[in-house]
């Protein structure tokens, strides 16, 4: 047996705290192998800055800090990862000249910028954990992923700020398992391990130069001749790839049986008979 990994992941922009983002992952197809656990990583980011006037008679030390979490959960609400990001600043503020402009224009005021900062958490779910089911199938798995940013300002003066921030995260859904040697699934022909990086939305088994056929069969019950049926096949959907071919293979079958009674008080001048069709 070789082991091999699938890798999906989705971006999520960055954005105004306190958002929630709905993230749709492929199921990892019991077909190709046995699933060995499933590896939730989130990755999040968090950029701000902020506008500080210092409103105190005496110069003022400022630090600000953001603190950003991002989580993932299922849609029954379990939490599967949740990273947590902080990123902090400095400043130098002078005494108050009687001018708010929040914008450094004047030494009582200051612009802290470029405020960035990342972090990422993975968790492991294995067999018989809660949440493994899920990830089994040959549709899609649904997840949320949400974000939150909070800040903290100390300093040793009367202050008035402007603090903008925003959130965003990439998640990462990782497949471990064991495939038959000699290929199987997306772990390669050659039946040694691997890592294969998907397209966004793209099942994890589909690697970018690789090509899969896949197939379905729809059978149509035998019936005295004569009749005209409809076969209904499912169609291709988009987020698998890119369509380079319909094949249409057509098997016909025929069924019959054969009565026959020689009416002549002789014996038949044919011993056997042939039947075309």
């Amino acid at each position: 047996m070789a082991t091999a990994t699938l890798v999906q992941s989705q971006t999520i922009a960055p954005g105004d705290a306190s958002w929630t983002s709905p993230l749709g992952f492929a199921q990892f197809d019991p077909t190709f192998g046995t699933l060995l656990d499933v590896r939730v990583t989130v990755e999040g980011n968090i950029a701000g800055s902020a506008s500080i006037e210092n409103l105190g008679a005496t110069p003022a030390s400022v630090q600000l800090q953001l603190d950003g979490t991002v989580s993932v959960s299922t849609t029954g609400g379990q939490v599967l990862a949740t990273s947590q990001t902080e990123a902090g600043a400095g400043a130098y503020l002078g005494a108050y000249n009687g001018t708010i402009d929040l914008n450094g224009g004047l030494d009582s005021g200051k612009i802290i910028s470029n405020i960035v900062g990342t972090a990422a958490s993975t968790s492991t779910i294995l067999p018989g954990t809660s949440g493994f089911a899920a990830f089994l199938g040959i549709g899609p798995v649904t997840l949320a992923a949400s974000g939150s940013i909070a800040s903290t300002e100390t300093g040793d003066g009367n202050l008035q700020n402007l603090i903008e921030a925003q959130a965003g995260a990439t998640v990462t859904v990782q497949y471990d398992y064991t495939a038959p040697s000699g290929g199987g699934g997306g772990g390669g022909g050659d039946g040694g391990g691997g890592v294969i990086t998907v397209i966004p939305g793209s099942p994890p088994w589909f690697s970018p130069n690789e090509t899969v056929t896949p197939t379905q069969t729809v059978a149509v019950a035998d019936a005295l001749t004569g009749w005209n049926n409809t076969a209904t096949a499912a169609q291709f959907a988009s987020n698998l790839g890119t369509l380079e071919a319909v094949i249409l293979t057509l098997t016909g079958d025929i069924n019959s049986g054969f009565a026959a009674e020689n009416l002549v008080p002789r014996h038949s001048d044919f011993d056997s008979l042939n039947v075309s069709g």
